[in-house]
C-alpha cells in the first residue's frame, strides 16, 4: 500500500495535463500513487494518461463517462489505497517537496489534515503571487487552535491540504455531485468534523488561472448554486448541533463568498436578472449581515464592493473593477 494517493480528476485539459503529471513525478518521494480519473474527456487527455501510465507503474488511470468533478474525485478517492490523500486539479501543479514535507508534518504532529500555502500561476505557467491559506498569515509551523474562529476561515479549497484517509472515511466525507462550488461545501463539512489541522507556511501548490474558464463561468446561471451550498452547509451544521455556535461565521463566509464574490462577478458581467435572484436569496438567508460580529474582519475592498452590490450600482461596479485591474 502506498503512503500517499494523489487523486486527479481529468476533463479536457490536454494543454496542461503533462505539466501536472510531470510536477507530481518530480516529487522527492517514491512511496506514492497517482489515481487519475478521466471523466469522459473528448480531447487527448485520456490518451496522455494512458501513455504516462504505460511508462510509470505508480500511475493508475480510470476511464469513465462524464459525470462531473465531484464524482470523478470521489471515484479516485474510493479506488485509491494510500494512508494519506492529496487532491490535485489536472491543470495545476505541485512542487517537489509537497509530499515528503506534508507527510513528515502529519506523522510527527498526529494531525488529521496538513494545510499549506499556494501560488497563482498564469495560463502560460508564469509565476504569480503567493497566498497564505490562513486568514491571518503566520510563518510558524504549528497545530491550529481548534476554535471555529480559526478553522472555518482557512482556505476553502481541497487541494491545499493533505488528508488522513482514516479521517475522511470516519466522517464519510465526499464531494457533493452535480454542484458548483463543491469545494467550498466540502471544506465547510470537513471543518464541522473537528479535524486536528497542522499548518505549514510553505507554498506547495501552483494554482493555474485560465482565462477561458473564468470567461465561461462569470455569467453562468449555475452561479446561483452558491446559495444551495450555504443551505446545505447550514443543514449539515444543524445536524451536528453546531449551527448556533457557527451561525455568525457561516454568515461571515457567505458575505465573503456570495456578496463580495459571486455577486460581484455576476454584476461585472451585467447579468442583472441572475444578480437579483442571487441577491434576493442571499438576503433571505442572511438578512442582518451588517450586524455580524465578524464585520471588523472585512477589508476596505470588501466594504466598497458590498456597498455597491446592496445598491445595485452596476456601472460603478464595472468602473471599480477596472480601476483595481489598472
Amino acid at each position: 500500500m502506498p503512503k500517499v494517493s494523489v487523486v486527479i480528476p481529468v476533463y479536457n485539459v490536454e494543454e496542461y495535463l503533462r505539466d501536472c503529471l510531470d510536477s507530481i513525478l518530480k516529487v522527492n518521494a517514491a512511496d506514492f500513487e497517482i489515481v487519475a480519473v478521466n471523466d469522459g474527456s473528448t480531447d487527448q487527455s485520456g490518451q496522455i494518461l494512458d501513455l504516462y501510465a504505460a511508462k510509470d507503474a505508480r500511475i493508475r488511470v480510470i476511464h469513465k463517462q462524464n459525470e462531473g468533478n465531484s464524482i470523478a474525485r470521489n471515484t479516485g478517492f474510493e479506488r485509491s489505497t494510500g494512508k494519506y490523500v492529496l487532491f490535485v486539479d489536472s491543470d495545476d501543479m505541485i512542487v517537489p517537496d509537497t509530499i515528503p514535507l506534508s507527510v513528515q508534518a502529519i506523522e510527527q504532529s498526529g494531525a488529521d489534515v496538513v494545510l499549506f500555502d499556494f501560488q497563482h500561476i498564469a495560463q502560460d505557467g508564469h509565476p504569480g503571487l503567493v497566498y497564505s491559506s490562513m486568514e491571518e498569515p503566520t510563518f510558524q509551523n504549528r497545530m491550529l487552535d481548534d476554535r471555529f474562529e480559526v478553522t472555518m476561515l482557512i482556505q476553502a479549497s481541497p487541494w491545499c491540504k493533505l488528508y488522513s484517509r482514516a479521517f475522511l472515511e470516519e466522517h464519510k466525507l465526499r464531494f457533493t455531485p452535480n454542484l458548483w462550488f463543491e469545494d467550498l461545501l466540502f471544506c465547510l463539512q470537513m471543518v464541522a468534523c473537528r479535524p486536528q489541522i497542522y499548518y505549514l507556511p510553505q507554498s506547495f501548490y501552483l494554482y493555474r488561472q485560465r482565462a477561458k474558464s473564468i470567461t465561461k463561468s462569470i455569467a453562468s446561471p449555475r452561479n446561483h448554486e452558491i446559495i444551495g451550498v450555504f443551505e446545505k452547509a447550514i443543514e449539515y451544521y444543524k445536524v451536528k448541533d453546531l449551527y448556533l455556535i457557527c451561525a455568525d461565521l457561516i454568515e461571515h463566509l457567505a458575505y465573503t463568498h456570495i456578496k463580495c464574490g459571486v455577486l460581484y462577478i455576476v454584476a461585472k458581467a451585467d447579468s442583472r436578472e441572475l444578480f437579483r435572484t442571487i441577491l434576493d436569496d442571499y438576503r433571505r438567508l442572511f438578512p442582518h449581515d451588517e450586524r455580524n460580529p465578524y464585520r471588523f474582519k472585512r477589508t476596505r475592498k470588501q466594504r466598497i464592493i458590498a456597498h455597491l452590490i446592496e445598491h445595485e450600482r452596476f456601472r460603478l461596479i464595472r468602473v471599480y473593477s477596472g480601476l483595481k485591474k489598472s
